[in-house]
């Protein structure tokens, strides 16, 4: 399963230059620059860092409302469940890894934690927010469509 915010045609191999008059990977017929080549470009065009900054920043005051917290609890146990004081990290790079660790479970719990079947709370948050900015929508339904599938452990 291909897991990106890109087009879904495969992408040319590493070290052979896809050119105009070879036949595209996609078997599409048409131009490179129309199809394979500008599944980059085109994902990305469309929001910029700082609509990325504010819709993070309206979905983070979005889960400070009324009901909230107890999702977010219990996200937070099923996801740090697994950590216990012996895997806990230590050392100089705890603080970091710390943070990182905070970063990864706030885009599985806005992206891929289930409020029920099918149903997650940027879906949610999508749902009611009407004053997000046509940039600010197109960047978190980009983010949806990213793969942070954690499942806990094996």
């Amino acid at each position: 399963m291909r897991c990106s915010v890109f087009d879904n045609h495969p992408q040319p191999s590493h070290g052979k230059q896809t050119r105009t008059q070879r036949a595209l990977p996609c078997g599409s017929g048409v131009k490179y620059k129309r199809c394979c080549g500008r599944g980059t470009a085109a994902a990305l065009r469309g929001f910029t860092s700082a609509d990325r900054e504010s819709a993070l920043r309206k979905l983070g005051h979005f889960l400070e409302g009324p009901g909230w917290p107890e999702v977010i609890d219990d996200a937070e146990d099923l996801f740090w469940d697994y950590v216990d004081e012996p895997n806990a990290p230590t050392g100089e790079d705890a603080p970091i890894l710390e943070l990182m660790s905070q970063m990864v479970f706030e885009g599985w719990l806005f992206y891929d934690f289930q409020l029920e079947p099918g149903w997650h709370v940027v879906d949610a948050f999508l749902q009611a927010a009407p004053g997000l900015s046509l940039a600010e929508r197109r960047y978190l339904r980009a983010m949806q469509s990213t793969c942070v599938h954690w499942r806990g452990p094996a």
